[in-house]
């Protein structure tokens, strides 16, 4: 099944990332479909998060809010031990935090 476009949204609508998605459908979708492959991919224990001007509603950069005048995309953060040990294990990972930043 396709998926229907993000549309943007109103500036009431930057503080939370759920109300971005078209519908909470879209959301529970994306969610589902985020678990599934990463439990596919053997990181059962991995929770994915949004994070950046997701969820913030303004660029870290600019300042601007969330889709000012263009479509932003989303920031995911992957949490979880067995997906960091991975990344440790392949050098991208120091000191409880994955590259480009450790």
């Amino acid at each position: 099944m396709a998926q229907r476009p993000i549309r943007r949204t109103r500036q009431s609508d930057r503080s939370d990332p759920a109300r971005r998605l078209q519908e909470l459908g879209q959301f529970k979708q994306f969610s589902q479909s985020t678990q599934a492959s990463l439990a596919k991919s053997g990181y059962r224990k991995t929770v994915p998060t949004f994070q950046g001007s997701a969820v913030t509603g303004r660029s870290h950069e600019s300042g601007l809010p969330f889709d000012c005048d263009r479509a932003s995309d989303f920031d995911i953060a992957l949490a979880g031990e067995d997906i960091y040990a991975k990344a440790e294990s392949l050098g991208l990972a120091k000191g409880g935090r994955t590259g480009p930043h450790f």
